[in-house]
């Protein structure tokens, strides 16, 4: 499986570089590569990034700083491929989650902070700091600061929930969520 033709800073760690396909890549400062990734020509991934095993990155992608790629994701470039069109641009913004196994369609912004449910299919742009999961992937309805079991961690930039009961359903007490 090669490297070929790629920039990729010194700090990088590729856990097996025999097991990736890289194509003309351009890989930033600190970030981390893991197995049975393919990442295509042209693609640019940032600094401080992590791209999981089994992950998969067309031409056409660009992932910022900070960015956390779950294992099994699958990025697309084209929405029609046996129609000959031209590769669509993604843009993934900073400070970004995509959990295991989601499908990032073509031609979609992910914002600073957008959190992508492990499983979502993402067929269109995700606000800032905004959690998606589901297909097609829509957002969590409740955001509201003031309940006591929901929690804005400023520090990473994302929203979380802490008072789970022990089988994982919500324990809000204003039952405003779904």
């Amino acid at each position: 499986m090669p490297i070929e033709n790629c920039k990729i800073h010194p700090s990088v760690k590729i856990w097996h570089p025999e097991l990736v396909n890289l194509y003309g890549c351009e890989i930033g400062e600190g970030s981390k590569i893991g197995t049975f990734v393919e990442i295509g020509n042209g693609v640019k991934i940032g600094k401080n990034c992590k791209i999981q095993s089994h992950v998969f990155i067309p031409e056409g992608i660009t992932i910022c700083n900070r960015v956390f790629v779950g294992p099994g994701t699958i990025f697309c470039n084209v929405k029609h491929p046996m129609k000959g069109e031209e590769y669509q641009k993604t843009l993934v913004c900073e400070d970004v989650v995509i959990g295991a196994g989601s499908t990032i369609l073509p031609g979609i912004i992910l914002y600073s902070g957008a959190f992508i449910g492990a499983g979502s299919v993402v067929v269109k742009n995700v606000e800032s700091k905004t959690t998606v999961v589901g297909n097609p992937a829509k957002p969590l309805k409740h955001f509201a600061t003031d309940c006591k079991y929901f929690h804005f961690n400023s520090q990473a930039g994302l929203n979380h929930w802490c008072g789970c009961r022990q089988d994982g359903s919500l324990a809000c007490k204003c039952e405003d969520y779904e």
